[in-house]
């Protein structure tokens, strides 16, 4: 790539001269090591990984999307593209009930709860 005289207005950087960088197909030079997190945050419901020119965003568990943009997932209602691949595991005789970054499951009336995710029928 050729950069033209005046063609990009870069923006100021600060770091020692051995730690800037120019990337191939870029004009503008960077920092190696930069806290990229810092400087463009992720979205709140992701992790942020600095790598050496950049950042990667990854949306958390019970989240979906790009990392810029996470969205909760309907575990009650979850479909392959969410990123899960089944409906959460609530017995007959509960209700799935979703909550922001997860789910639980809600025994329907005559029934006990067993653990998180079963509930069985009360005899009398």
């Amino acid at each position: 790539m050729r950069c033209a005289y005046h063609s990009t207005t870069c923006p100021l950087i600060d770091c020692p001269a051995n730690k800037v960088v120019t990337l191939e197909n870029q004009c503008c030079p960077v920092c190696i090591g930069d806290d990229f997190c810092s400087l463009r945050p992720c979205h709140p419901n992701a992790t942020c990984v600095n790598r050496k020119h950049d950042r990667e965003c990854r949306c958390k568990a019970g989240f979906f999307g790009d990392g810029e943009e996470c969205f909760d997932v309907d575990e009650c209602k979850v479909t392959t593209e969410q990123g899960a691949d089944q409906r959460p595991a609530c017995s007959v005789g509960s209700r799935c009930i979703n909550t922001v970054g997860s789910f639980y499951c809600e025994c329907l009336p005559g029934y006990v709860e067993v653990n998180d995710h079963q509930c069985l029928d009360v005899i009398y």
